[in-house]
């Protein structure tokens, strides 16, 4: 035990950068691993509950919602992160004044954007979802738009002290306290009770991050401060508000896409088919959600003075997230019937599982973005951030439309086409300004890893015998391993 511990400390010495991430990321990771579990077995418990058509509703309602929820957020969480990393020792009453504002701010839009979806919900569930009955799930789930503006922004802070344990804490606190409410809610109350557990749940999220917060702060000697606020009014002008806006051509443009689904396709159909969509989207969010959790400890390094000069840290902000996700994400590519024995007979079939397979393939762009998007970040060039997502959202918007007559696989591809694109335009700013490694982006290394990808994708469509494609996926697996490796190593 004695020599591992100096193993250890020799490799990670105390107080180093490597050893903030590996405490930070271990904890988000730990936290995020029972949102995980408990994660996949509400979505299943739900689905059954509800059936095909009222996971698609409810997949609906949640998208509605977070397109509000970006409205209401503004930015905050990021915000709060960044500033609070750099001015929590050297400026503690100016972070204190930053998160002050963040949380005043974010409650009195949170209330507006509230306000604005209650009154607006019949009008939402009768012409753009085109199903009535919806307009009571809406406004019971409009809670969350200022439950999760408030705790988006006090989460921010902690991460800006690196409180990974107790926003892990936090986290799976929350989930614990959610699950039986959403899954008792759907069951015996159908898709109103199945909103009104998402909302007591995110009332339990606030209470818990709210509590942790106040430790962190009176332990680090910087409280939230609510006087002197009109002083830090440019912070919201230079950094929040593109954030917000990067934001904005993300959130309601996944939301215009699948409205676009159901509306192409009308009703039943186009709900069944965005209960399809919605399953292996459950899958793309949690293993996303992963990846960002163990790239969150990375931020407030990188936006630190002794961070912005690591060049090792560059590297493992690009790895991190992309080869996590790679390893969880590659079973689920070549076995994409288990979402099938997840949520039930009903989520079956060839369209399901081709749906699966895009869906892992868009996991693994996002989460090589985010990478990316921590540099745009830390170093606030969060206008390229801007012009990335509106390409973006602009293809997606497109290749939705032309996809939308092929339900839940077109609109999967339309999402992948999008990344694609939204990737291979911005390369040469990547490189150019030298934001990331070059290997990571332009290298036979990266190479092989989208290769991998296609030949486990391909096992899976060709329908391949089960033993064969494990054989496949050990193979593939070892293989992504060491190119990793490589990589980490700083090849080229």
């Amino acid at each position: 035990m004695t020599a591992l511990r100096s193993t250890i400390a020799r490799l990670a010495p105390p107080g180093s950068l490597r050893a903030r991430f590996a405490r930070g990321s271990a904890w988000s990771l730990a936290g995020q691993l029972v949102a995980y579990v408990l994660g996949v077995v509400s979505s299943a418990l739900v689905g059954r509950a509800l059936g095909v058509d009222g996971y698609g509703e409810l997949g609906m309602i949640q998208s509605t919602v977070g397109m509000f929820g970006l409205f209401a957020g503004m930015g905050l969480g990021v915000t709060n992160t960044k500033h609070v990393a750099e001015l929590r020792n050297n400026d503690p009453a100016r972070a204190g004044r930053i998160m002050g504002l963040s949380l005043l701010v974010s409650v009195v839009s949170g209330v507006a954007i509230v306000a604005l979806l209650v009154l607006l919900a019949p009008l939402l569930a009768a012409r753009t979802l085109e199903n009535a009955s919806l307009t009571l799930p809406l406004r019971i789930a409009s809670a969350l738009l200022l439950l999760e503006a408030v705790i988006g922004a006090l989460s921010g802070a902690l991460a800006g002290f690196e409180a990974f344990r107790a926003i892990a804490v936090s986290t799976a606190l929350r989930v614990i306290a959610t699950f039986p409410l959403i899954v008792l809610g759907a069951s015996f109350y159908g898709l109103p009770g199945a909103a009104a557990g998402l909302a007591l749940g995110a009332v339990a999220g606030l209470a818990i991050n709210a509590a942790a917060l106040a430790r962190v702060c009176r332990r680090n000697a910087c409280p939230v401060l609510f006087r002197g606020l009109r002083g830090e009014i440019p912070v919201l002008t230079s950094f929040s508000i593109p954030a917000y806006v990067s934001g904005v051509m993300v959130t309601p443009m996944i939301w215009i896409a699948r409205i676009i689904l159901v509306r192409y396709l009308g009703y039943p159909e186009g709900y069944e088919q965005m209960g399809l969509f919605s399953a292996a989207w459950r899958f793309q969010d949690i293993i996303t959600l992963l990846g960002s959790t163990v790239g969150a400890a990375l931020l407030p390094l990188l936006a630190s003075r002794e961070g912005a000069e690591s060049s090792r840290l560059a590297s493992g902000n690009m790895l991190v997230s992309w080869s996590l996700g790679f390893f969880l994400l590659a079973p689920l590519m070549v076995y994409p019937e288990v979402v099938g024995l997840v949520f039930g007979g009903d989520f079956a079939g060839r369209d399901l599982n081709v749906t699966m397979v895009l869906a892992m393939y868009v996991t693994n762009i996002i989460l090589y973005k985010q990478g990316l998007a921590r540099v745009l970040t830390a170093r606030a060039l969060l206008w390229w951030g801007v012009l990335s997502n509106s390409v973006w959202a602009a293809t997606l918007l497109l290749c939705a439309w032309w996809l939308g007559r092929y339900g839940a696989v077109g609109l999967a591809g339309a999402f992948l086409i999008a990344y694609i694109v939204n990737v291979a335009v911005f390369i040469p700013l990547y490189t150019g300004k030298k934001l990331v490694p070059r290997s990571t982006i332009v290298s036979w290394e990266a190479a092989v890893i989208w290769l991998l990808l296609v030949a486990l994708s391909a096992a899976s469509l060709l329908q391949w015998p089960w033993a064969w494609r494990g054989a496949l996926l050990a193979a593939c697996l070892a293989a992504g391993a060491a190119v990793f490796f490589r990589l980490a190593r700083g090849v080229r």
